[in-house]
């Protein structure tokens, strides 16, 4: 019995000591995303915010796991879950904004669900009209759904009609000439 306590106890504190603190949990979360190991940097964050939730680097680890997601792992519903997650935490934060039009971003450009992605963006510019992006959210509610293709080929052509005139013009004038 007591050579199990003692095995126990030992466990115990050999497990507690090899646990990294909040700072060198996030360090190490930089230096793996720094070395293009977004899975590690991952599990550091998720630690970081599970050990640490009201910590120092709590904010930043929150937003940088929803990041991962989106960026880097591609995992779209797990980042508009970690986005949403971050805004429900800290939705005073100056990231609150980037990561509510992020999500409208996700829904419209990766996953396609424009309606989706329409709710967002008006809530977006319902709380923030006068933030930076706001003309991009504007932008995006405008062009929804839509191919961009078929977003380039009106400035292909309003380009190409001046050209289109001069060359009518000119050859109107070589017949002329004849």
């Amino acid at each position: 019995m007591r050579l199990t306590l003692f095995v126990v106890t030992c466990a115990f504190i050999v497990s507690s000591c090899s646990r990294l603190n909040e700072e060198e949990l996030f360090q190490t979360a930089q230096t793996a995303y720094q070395q293009n190991n977004a899975q590690e940097a991952l599990e550091k964050l998720q630690e970081l915010v599970e050990r640490f939730p009201g910590g120092n680097h709590a904010e930043a680890a929150r937003f940088f796991i929803a990041r991962v997601y989106s960026v880097d792992l591609h995992d779209f519903q797990k980042a508009i879950s970690a986005y949403c997650k971050y805004r429900e935490l800290f939705p005073d934060s100056v990231r609150a904004s980037t990561a509510l039009f992020s999500i409208g971003f996700i829904y419209n450009n990766e996953l396609h669900q424009y309606d989706s992605a329409k709710a967002v963006y008006e809530q977006f510019l319902a709380l923030y009209p006068g933030h930076e992006m706001a003309a991009s959210a504007k932008f995006e509610l405008e062009t929804l759904g839509k191919n961009p293709d078929e977003l380039l080929k009106p400035e292909v052509t309003a380009k190409e009609q001046p050209r289109q005139k001069v060359a009518d013009r000119t050859a109107s004038a070589r017949k002329k000439k004849k």
